[in-house]
């Protein structure tokens, strides 16, 4: 697969709740890895490419949840059995959002001092 990101990413487990749009139900899942241009999440059922997804994202020493809206850029079987790995673009965060998790990135990724 091209690299074609333009922020770096982080592996992080952090959870999350999603809603794909015009549905009601929510869904519990994780993050794989965290990017100021999106996430990748492991989830039990496939995403369609091109859903747009509401989400919900916690992040740690952070009171409330980040929310955004996100384009499912691609679906593949995961190395977990009965899982799916989903590369989310970001298509709607507040600027601030955006920082607080380039911040995380930048901080995780940081050589131990």
């Amino acid at each position: 697969m091209d690299e074609r990101r333009r922020f770096p990413r982080l592996s992080a487990r952090l959870h999350v709740r999603y809603w794909v749009m015009a549905s009601d139900r929510s869904v519990s899942a994780d993050t794989k890895d965290v990017g100021g241009g999106g996430v990748g999440l492991t989830v039990e059922e496939p995403l369609k490419s091109q859903s747009l997804l509401a989400i919900e994202l916690t992040m740690p020493g952070v009171a409330a949840p980040i929310s955004f809206i996100g384009k499912v850029v691609w679906c593949s079987s995961s190395s977990k059995s009965g899982q799916f790995d989903v590369g989310i673009q970001f298509m709607r965060i507040e600027p601030k959002d955006q920082q607080a998790l380039v911040r995380f990135v930048e901080q995780g990724s940081a050589p131990p001092s």
